[in-house]
């Protein structure tokens, strides 16, 4: 996950339960923060370390949060379904709240531009809203409590993203309802994916974009290898589909300064460009092991960058290019 300040620095989640922080910029072979699994600390406990716990678990889902706040968060989800919430200053990072949000592995988290709320999603099939907060240290040691619970129907839901403040979007397996979108104000959902389009029901998604200044517009990356283009504003309507991957779409992301082209990350070992209504994907990068996790940003300096990373923790941080 990009972490944007100048310079960008990157947040990294690893299979052995470990959150570092990374300036892609330093030569240096070390992070400049580490948190490890490990009991989660309490209020008035030494907060000198730099280490910082996320509970048990390999971390399966991490998102930064690029609002304007002092400090910044990182969130992180792990594989026993806990979800840990960490500040980060010039010392290190540091655990402020904790909990057990899913049963099972949290498989996403969400965070709304417009509020202090996040939304994370799991292998439970269940969507649960809480809040950020205002990021005080001084209640370090609380529980993160869930404000919203919502359930599809037990299938795994592997993606969230905010529509607006009280609407958000997710990805999943179950037939027929692979795309949902919930009002959060009726706390029932909106819409079902089977009127979306989605041409049989063994179809699952696995990832999830929103077009950066139009969140009618999303994307979805599925497990025959996919990338579908949806106008939530009509139901029937499939903007765009192609077949860029040989298999599973484990992470989309749409360009920074160009929308209508998209980054994949898939099970074949590939990240690609595609673009809407245009016919073929180019090539950006070969990891040769399946790529999980994909994310953009722009740097001040150094303009639109991606950061992608594989099975076999390899994490790359390059320049975007288009032709």
């Amino acid at each position: 996950n990009a972490y944007n300040q100048s310079p960008v620095q990157v947040a990294v989640g690893l299979g052995n339960g470990a959150v570092e922080l990374w300036d892609p910029a330093s030569d240096s072979r070390d992070p400049l923060f580490r948190a490890h699994t490990s009991v989660v600390k309490q209020s008035g406990e030494d907060e000198s370390s730099s280490d910082c716990s996320v509970s048990c678990g390999s971390i399966t889902a991490l998102s930064v949060v690029n609002a304007r706040r002092v400090p910044p968060v990182v969130l992180a989800g792990t594989s026993s379904g806990t979800i840990s919430q960490m500040y980060v200053n010039v010392e290190g990072m540091f655990n402020l709240k904790s909990g057990n949000v899913h049963r099972g592995v949290c498989t996403d988290i969400s965070w709304c531009k417009e509020t202090t709320h996040i939304a994370s999603t799991g292998e439970d099939g269940v969507v649960n809203i809480f809040d950020l907060g205002d990021g005080d240290a001084a209640v370090s040691g609380e529980s993160i409590k869930v404000l919203q619970s919502m359930r599809v129907d037990g299938s795994t839901i592997n993606c969230v993203r905010w529509i607006d403040p009280y609407a958000v979007i997710t990805a999943g397996n179950s037939p027929g309802k692979q795309l949902l979108l919930f009002d959060l104000r009726e706390n029932t959902q909106m819409r079902n994916a089977s009127a979306f389009g989605v041409q049989t029901s063994l179809t699952q998604f696995y990832s999830l974009a929103l077009h950066p200044s139009n969140p009618n517009i999303v994307c979805t990356g599925a497990d025959d290898g996919s990338i579908s283009v949806w106008d939530i504003r009509k139901l029937s309507l499939l903007v765009h589909s192609e077949k860029v991957h040989d298999s599973m779409i484990w992470c989309l992301s749409m360009h920074p300064t160009s929308p209508a082209t998209l980054l994949s990350g898939g099970e074949d070992g590939r990240v690609c460009f595609s673009s809407v209504g245009k016919p073929g994907a180019a090539l950006v990068r070969e990891f040769g092991m399946p790529v999980h996790s994909l994310d953009t940003c722009i740097d001040e300096l150094a303009g639109p960058i991606m950061m992608a990373s594989a099975d076999d923790e390899t994490v790359v941080v390059e320049q975007l290019l288009l032709d």
